[in-house]
Parts: structure tokens; C-alpha cells; sequence
């Protein structure tokens, strides 16, 4: 890009853009919690009624598929944040 200023509208496409990428960021924030609660919440869950002996045993492990979803939900929530650096890195590359 050359040194010159970037007139108005380009200016402001480029704050846009940043802006939409960090809406699209806490998406994956708010997604990635989510999964990370409910898989939390079924471990927990199933946990007690282990205890308890009301539970049988089922085919899949329920405190299996809460580890899953959190194990998930953070591989989810690291790749968004690569994801979003990279954008940024871009976008600033290319409009300063």
C-alpha cells in the first residue's frame, strides 16, 4: 500500500471490516462458552446420579460426551482466536 491517506469511505470500510470481525469473534466467544457450560452441566450431572445409583449404564459414557464438548469448545474457541489475529493482520497489512 502507498504512504498516501486513505480517503474517507475507504476508511471507513476498513473500520467496518475490523468491527465485523469482532462481532464475528465474540460469536465464536459466546458459541464456544456454551459448549464448554452444557458439556460442564452434563458431566456434572450425570456425576450425581452416579452417586446416587439412578442412573444405568448407558452406551456412551455421559461424562465422556461432557469432556468432549468442553475439549471441543476450547480447540473451537483457540482456532477462532488464530483465526481472528490472522484477519487483523491482514487487514492492517493492507489499509494501516
Amino acid at each position: 500500500m502507498t504512504d498516501r491517506p486513505l480517503d474517507a469511505s475507504t476508511r471507513l470500510a476498513a473500520e467496518r471490516t475490523r468491527l465485523a470481525l469482532e462481532r464475528t469473534l465474540m460469536a465464536w466467544i459466546r458459541t464456544c462458552a456454551s459448549l464448554i457450560g452444557f458439556g460442564f452441566t452434563i458431566y456434572q450431572i450425570f456425576q450425581y446420579l452416579l452417586t446416587k445409583d439412578q442412573a444405568r449404564e448407558p452406551f456412551v459414557s455421559p461424562q465422556m460426551l461432557g469432556v468432549l464438548m468442553i475439549v471441543v469448545g476450547l480447540v473451537a474457541l483457540t482456532l477462532a482466536w488464530l483465526q481472528h489475529r490472522q484477519e487483523l493482520r491482514v487487514l492492517k497489512a493492507e489499509y494501516g
